[in-house]
């Protein structure tokens, strides 16, 4: 699972400022348009979860295990493999 986690104990609406304002100054390769369908489809739709929710979840669902595999530094994406 390649997905981006909040931090323990970050709201929602914090952890989208900081990712909205990261998109609006790092991504250059979009146009404007480009970027306002991102940001309105993230703001109404995405509803990011901390790392341990998601492995909770993962375990209630039947994983056995849940390892994090890597742990971008400067953008909140992670990639999280689970084993049944």
């Amino acid at each position: 699972m390649i997905d981006v986690f909040r931090g323990e104990g970050e709201s929602r609406d914090y952890f989208l400022t900081k990712y909205l304002q990261n998109i609006t100054t790092n991504w250059f390769s979009l146009t404007k348009d480009e970027i306002d369908m991102l940001i309105t489809h993230i703001e109404n739709y995405d509803f990011p979860e901390t790392e341990n929710t998601i492995i909770n979840q993962a375990k209630n669902a039947g994983f056995s295990k849940c390892e994090l595999i890597y742990r971008d530094q400067k953008h909140p994406r992670y990639l999280l493999v689970c084993y049944k």
